[in-house]
């Protein structure tokens, strides 16, 4: 009699322990699921467009070296197009249109800072008005020489590139920059390389992870 009761519970724990197997398998799938809905999310042109504008989604990244802080903000194609159509009842029939002007090129904003001080980045520490002119020199015309994008084992030179001068207003400096799409067509990590000349830092490596680009939502319109 006693073997039989002892069977019987063993029976009784084994059934409990593969329902408790089996429920932990479902609630692990269910977080997988969401995870996946979540990578996958689709938002309004205005939701998309302060999606990608907010820091804390990881496509704009920064490196501070010193008293200087370099940027890198990653802009895709749709951000880009919307930010030259306004957000109407016209847009779902300008958009295509215009993501396609700008296809085959990956797009950044690239900002020097100096952090703590109010005067135009140009004026840093120069001791004449000659090296001021060089620089604004550089910054219009021959910087552009000295950006890379390296994305997974490819590189490429900046192709694109504007200087957004401020004019002595504020203590950074912006610029536009493109490079050519690299043919592969996978989701890899983009790493902006630049050589600065100006204030002697040497080579400044910032990244966007793949994890981040993957994360972007679709846009709806």
């Amino acid at each position: 009699m006693s073997k039989l009761i002892l069977n019987t519970w063993v029976a009784v724990l084994t059934l409990f322990l593969v329902a408790c197997t089996n429920k932990s398998s479902d609630e692990q799938g269910t977080e997988g699921d969401e995870a996946m809905v979540a990578s996958s999310v689709s938002l309004s042109s205005a939701e998309y467009m302060a999606w990608i504008e907010n820091p804390k989604n990881g496509l704009i990244a920064d490196k501070t070296i010193g008293d200087l802080t370099f940027s890198a903000f990653y802009k895709p194609l749709e951000y880009v197009a919307l930010q030259e159509l306004e957000i109407d009842s016209s847009l779902k029939e300008k958009l295509p249109k215009k993501i396609k002007e700008y296809e085959g090129m990956d797009y950044f904003s690239f900002r020097i800072k100096s952090n703590g001080e109010q005067e135009e980045l140009l004026r840093k520490g120069i001791r004449d008005e000659s090296e001021y002119y060089s620089r604004l020199e550089y910054f219009s015309f021959r910087m552009q020489q000295d950006f890379k994008l390296i994305s997974g084992t490819d590189t490429a030179d900046c192709a694109l590139f504007h200087y957004e001068r401020v004019y002595g207003l504020a203590p950074h400096a912006s610029f536009v920059l493109g490079f050519p799409k690299s043919a592969d067509t996978k989701i890899r990590t983009k790493q902006i390389l630049f050589e600065d000349k100006t204030f002697n830092m040497g080579n400044i490596y910032i990244t966007i992870s793949k994890e981040k680009l993957n994360d972007i939502p679709k846009l709806e319109i």
